[in-house]
């Protein structure tokens, strides 16, 4: 009888804890959805947002070149005072880096920064494509020849008003720095990072920046629009984000992919549910020691006496 009593208590006490288990891994697993979730919205608003930025650098960009090319100082790019003035309007937009005039043959002699060696252009496809269709063209992320810089070209025709021939080609060069400002100040949790791709899986750009990564084939095995959990060589866990950012005038796609990591906000969910296990099951242990010491001294040795 004693020990049917006993055998009694530890199922009862098994029956009173085993729900306490239950909702503590319940909690565990909803507050693991909820932080994913959460980086999801932060990983999916931030490319949002830097794709929405681009959009809008196009927009301002074609607008502030329909604005240049109808200036005097750009109808003759052979002149000094072109590239004098250009050297002064630059200074004015921290976004364009550099703003140049090539003639219609590639020559560029008209620049806001001074030239320490001949540039020609002739061979860039957005160069054509301004000169050839006479309409606002987009470039192809590069190393700026003339400013020494990743960049993105955009071109737009200055044509002859007399004539009605084109005559030269406004360039405005758009730095990447822009995007690093806008990543460094969007609060993504540290070791996140963000990449641009063409249509080959080349990397042109990347953060936090390394130079030396430049070039290289990247692995993508997200689709567009599509927040999944991808490791990475690095061995981190990042949720990642992939848009398509740009399409130029080449037919060339350009995508972004933003990855903060998981592994740090889940590990810091599963230390809270290892301490709460622990700290459940020392209360749960307490209350079968005190409820067998009542039991031991209010029944069982009354029983024996």
């Amino acid at each position: 009888m004693i020990r049917s009593l006993r055998n009694r208590l530890s199922l009862l006490v098994g029956l009173i804890t085993l729900p306490g288990y239950v909702a503590i891994t319940a909690d565990m697993l909803e507050s693991r959805q909820q932080a994913l979730h959460s980086l999801k919205q932060q990983v999916e608003m931030t490319a949002k947002d830097v794709a929405g930025l681009q959009s809008k650098i196009l927009s301002d960009t074609e607008t502030y070149l329909t604005y240049l090319v109808k200036l005097p100082e750009l109808q003759d790019p052979v002149e000094p005072v072109c590239g004098e003035f250009l050297s002064k309007i630059v200074k004015l937009n921290p976004l364009y880096v550099n703003i140049g005039v090539p003639l219609a043959n590639g020559d560029l002699l008209c620049n806001a920064h001074p030239l320490n060696r001949s540039v020609n252009v002739f061979d860039r496809p957005y160069f054509q494509e301004a000169l050839t269709h006479r309409r606002f063209s987009i470039g192809t992320y590069q190393l700026d020849r003339a400013a020494n810089t990743t960049s993105i070209n955009f071109g737009y025709p200055v044509i002859d008003a007399v004539t009605d021939e084109v005559r030269a080609v406004a360039v405005a060069v758009v730095s990447l720095a822009w995007w690093t400002q806008y990543l460094e100040s969007s609060n993504l949790p540290e070791l996140s990072t963000a990449f641009i791709i063409d249509s080959l899986n080349t990397l042109v750009a990347n953060y936090p920046a390394d130079p030396d990564a430049l070039g290289r084939l990247i692995a993508q095995s997200n689709g567009y629009n599509q927040a999944e959990v991808l490791l990475g060589d690095d061995g981190i866990r990042r949720m990642k984000y992939t848009l398509p950012l740009l399409h130029n005038i080449g037919h060339e796609s350009f995508s972004l992919t933003i990855g903060v990591p998981t592994d740090a906000v889940l590990n810091r969910i599963n230390q809270r549910f290892y301490i709460s296990l622990l700290s459940f099951s020392l209360v749960m242990l307490g209350l079968f020691w005190i409820t067998s010491q009542v039991l031991k001294r209010g029944v069982l040795q009354p029983i024996e006496r």
